[in-house]
């Protein structure tokens, strides 16, 4: 059953139960195939992933995953958009990912090739920061910790 998009989830729930619903999302992807998996099929949880981290005790993780963050161009958007969407966005990770990667589309072709080689050399090291970080601390025990503070009779 699904009940909408995460917009929908957020109207419907209590604040409590939505930062449980994002914290569950971000670590259950991430132990399934990592943050690569999050940033590239999931832009639409980054608005919350923050709040999420912070609510489960994870500010280191929190400030890398806002560095991987702080490289994307600032004409992205993060949602849920459709295919032309979708179509970019999976561009624009090929583009962050791979330095020889050859974008199609006009905002990327902006970067010179120096430019483009700096910026996927830069997101792929905090990539790898952030994952060495998560490994070392992201687990289920944060959420359990923060369901016993906000629900603990």
């Amino acid at each position: 059953m699904e009940i909408g998009s995460l917009e929908d989830i957020k109207e419907k729930v209590s604040p409590e139960l939505f930062t449980v619903h994002v914290s569950m999302n971000i670590i259950g992807n991430w132990q399934c195939e990592g943050w690569e998996s999050i940033i590239n099929y999931h832009p639409d949880l980054f608005p919350y992933v923050p709040q999420a981290l912070d609510a489960i005790g994870e500010p280191d993780i929190k400030e890398a995953f806002r560095n991987v963050i702080a490289l994307f161009p600032d004409f992205v958007s993060f949602c849920n958009g459709g295919a032309d969407v979708d179509v970019f966005y999976n561009n624009l990770m090929n583009f962050l990912t791979d330095e020889n990667f050859q974008a199609d589309d006009e905002q990327l072709r902006q970067y010179d090739k120096e430019e483009h080689v700096q910026l996927s050399q830069e997101f792929n090291k905090r990539m790898e920061t952030l994952e060495d970080l998560s490994d070392r601390l992201l687990n289920w025990d944060g959420v359990i910790n923060y369901l016993n503070a906000k629900y603990a009779v």
